[in-house]
């Protein structure tokens, strides 16, 4: 695993033929490659007399904020890796720090040993006041599958250590079941040939693509992409997947984790409901902090019967179920563990109880909508969002600010702000597609990747719950009730004026309805307002400016007539009648009237420019108003220019190629990794 990136810390607990050792995954100031799916880490022993060593990378030894962060251990699947679950390290990484248990592929600790060698971990981690009493900062405890089963039996040993338990896909059944197990434990014994030769075939059983790469060397990572991996590539994956997990390894964690670990968590946990005296033995203060995921796609464990069985045993417990989501799911981009904590209140729960200063403006089960669509519209948008599978990209300063300075693009948000408690209010200042889709794809990726509902102005006849154009069922049933779930507020200075104060994140598209309904030949032309407002209000209150540009809804489009021409038609009439009590999208003489035409789903895709904060901006200064006014604007163009750049070098910018893959595979299509760009408000100033 040479080929790796480097760990930032080790631990190495070693015991006779009992190794253990627990390492962090990347803090939240690494590179954004640290956390990539397909990078993992390189380890190296510590020969320090307590087993304990830590090494720094790229700074990362001197983060002096990680010890007021809740601590997450991951504890992983009989793979023991510890690689797994990038893609959500990376969202979680701000509001926490973040270990992983490693069991190296000799390894053959006990059940009893390896939680013994955990809660020594957590005990040196979160570092109780005095003996039986509650840790200084929560710990939560993510299992995966067997690791599920590990993370029931720290909690229950050593209930003061853990705050929060997440069980994922539990294995917590295995010694229940009157044929898995048999099933099993033959893998172990097939002939050496077959074991180092065969796994790679079946491991799309177990998970989407994606799953695999973090848990293998880099050389043997299968590659995404449209065709199926050849014999030859799907061989090399086979022989590093028995290189990971050897055939007796296999066999001993079968037996001590699954069918002894099981029994021994199922008899701690019967205990729990058992009455003692007459009265119920009190719950773990966890029980009410645990929240339990199954996959619906699961076919290795009945996820769904034993989280439901589990939340019956944990008095408090939450049961969420991930839609399509298979056994390895941690690695699916669709899963979003953190979206999982904030809605079952568990998130809320970790960060009020401790000094982490990063925490969402909303959170908890009542202050943040699920994303499960509620009504006709949300459905909708859910299918569009399918047929144009977006992708989002956002920049940060790669050198001093301002024109000049080379650009960083990355395809996560976190090059955005901060947009926890006591962040600077965001308005987030962008071109609006035609049809007006890509604000809900924009609030939508934002709350699942930010955990942030931010308020949108929307043109407010869509809030009203009216048919605008009756007979013709414009705006879709549903529309308002989705628009105020998700925070949507009229537009107009005065509601700007209110969210900013209130230090709430706002998504604002000056161009509004204009852009929206743009007629032939304006693609990607921005409609915007000649007066600076937007700008001198976000100065009022320090707010930073963020453009976002758009790209693929306009070419999405194919006219056969627009706004004008329907308005000279003999159908002008009608149109006209129907919008004449409606305010003018984009001002005096426009209408709200849709043109007509055919859609050819293009991929959409989003770039969050250069953040511009507005501190300095004197609001009586005419002229620095509105040269702030003018950066955002060039920078919109300019991402816009960015946006194509990257749309030439992606193989699934053709909605043939990319919805046979995403059918093919489950999940949305890879997109192509961005390239550093010259700062493009320079050419477009």
């Amino acid at each position: 695993m040479a080929s790796r990136v480097s760990a930032l810390f080790v631990l190495l607990c070693a015991a006779p033929h009992e190794t253990t050792d627990t390492r962090a995954l990347p803090h939240f100031f690494q590179p954004p490659s640290a956390l990539s799916p397909h990078t993992g880490s390189n380890f190296e022993p510590s020969d320090g007399s307590s087993g304990a060593t830590s090494r720094a990378a790229s700074g990362a030894a001197s983060n002096a904020t990680s010890g007021t962060k809740p601590l997450l251990l991951y504890l992983p699947g009989l793979d023991g890796s510890g690689g797994g679950g990038a893609i959500q390290w990376r969202r979680l990484r701000v509001s926490f720090e973040i270990w992983a248990l490693h069991l190296p592929p000799g390894d053959r600790s006990t059940f009893a040993a390896l939680c013994k060698t955990t809660e020594d971990f957590l005990r040196r981690k979160v570092a109780p006041r005095v003996e039986g009493a509650g840790a200084n900062r929560p710990a939560l405890l993510v299992g995966e599958s067997s690791g599920a089963v590990l993370a029931l039996g720290v909690g229950l040993r050593a209930p003061e250590l853990v705050f929060a338990l997440c069980i994922v896909n539990p294995a917590t059944g295995y010694h229940r079941s009157a044929v898995l197990p048999r099933l099993a434990s033959l893998v172990p014994h097939l002939p050496t040939a077959l074991y180092e030769n065969v796994p790679g075939f079946f491991a799309p059983l177990l998970g989407k693509p994606g799953w695999l790469p973090p848990l293998l060397p880099a050389d043997a990572a299968p590659p995404a992409r449209a065709r199926p991996a050849s014999p030859l590539e799907t061989l090399r994956v086979s022989r590093a997947l028995a290189a990971v997990l050897p055939a007796e390894t296999l066999r001993w964690r079968l037996e001590e984790h699954l069918f002894k670990g099981g029994e021994a968590v199922t008899h701690m946990l019967s205990r729990v409901s058992e009455s003692e005296g007459g009265t119920c033995r009190a719950a773990p203060h966890w029980a009410a902090a645990t929240v339990l995921l199954a996959g619906t796609s699961d076919i290795i464990l009945d996820s769904k019967k034993e989280t439901r069985r589990l939340a019956a045993m944990i008095p408090g417990a939450c049961r969420r179920l991930l839609a399509g989501a298979a056994h390895a799911c941690l690695d699916d981009d669709q899963v979003n563990l953190r979206l999982e904590l904030q809605l079952s209140g568990v998130l809320g729960s970790l960060l009020n109880a401790s000094s982490a200063l990063d925490r969402p403006h909303t959170m908890g089960a009542g202050g943040l909508p699920t994303p499960t669509p509620q009504n006709l519209f949300e459905v909708w948008t859910r299918e569009m969002q399918k047929l144009f599978s977006p992708v989002f990209y956002a920049t940060s300063a790669g050198g001093a600010a301002g024109h000049g300075a080379a650009l960083r693009v990355s395809r996560t948000l976190e090059a955005m702000p901060p947009m926890g408690t006591g962040s600077r209010p965001l308005l987030f200042v962008g071109n609006h597609q035609l049809y007006g889709f890509d604000a809900a794809f924009l609030i939508d990726e934002i709350m699942r990747e930010r955990g942030v509902c931010i308020t949108s102005l929307a043109y407010p006849p869509l809030l009203e719950g009216k048919f605008l154009l009756k007979p013709l069922p414009l705006p879709l049933p549903g529309t308002a009730e989705a628009f105020k779930r998700f925070g949507a507020v009229p537009t107009s200075a005065r509601n700007l004026f209110r969210a900013l104060s209130r230090g709430e994140h706002v998504l604002l598209f000056p161009g509004g309805g204009r852009e929206v309904f743009k007629r032939k030949g304006e693609h990607y032309t921005l409609f915007w307002p000649q007066q600076p407002e937007l700008v001198r209000l976000a100065a009022r209150f320090n707010a930073t400016i963020v453009p976002v540009s758009g790209l693929g809804g306009d070419d999405s489009f194919r006219f056969l007539v627009d706004t004008e021409e329907i308005l000279k038609s003999p159908l002008g009439g009608f149109f006209k009648a129907r919008t004449a009590h409606l305010p003018a999208p984009a001002g005096e003489g426009d209408v709200f009237v849709p043109p007509l035409g055919v859609f050819f789903p293009e991929r959409y895709y989003f770039l969050f420019g250069r953040p511009i904060p507005t501190e300095t901006v004197d609001t009586r200064d005419e002229a620095a108003v509105q040269r702030v006014y003018d950066e955002v604007r060039a920078s919109v163009y300019g991402g816009i220019d960015t946006l194509r750049e990257i749309r030439e070098r992606d193989p699934y910018a053709g909605f043939v190629r990319r919805i046979s893959w995403e059918i093919a595979n489950g999940i949305r299509a890879p997109a192509p990794e961005p390239r550093e760009h010259a700062d493009e408000c320079k050419r477009h100033s």
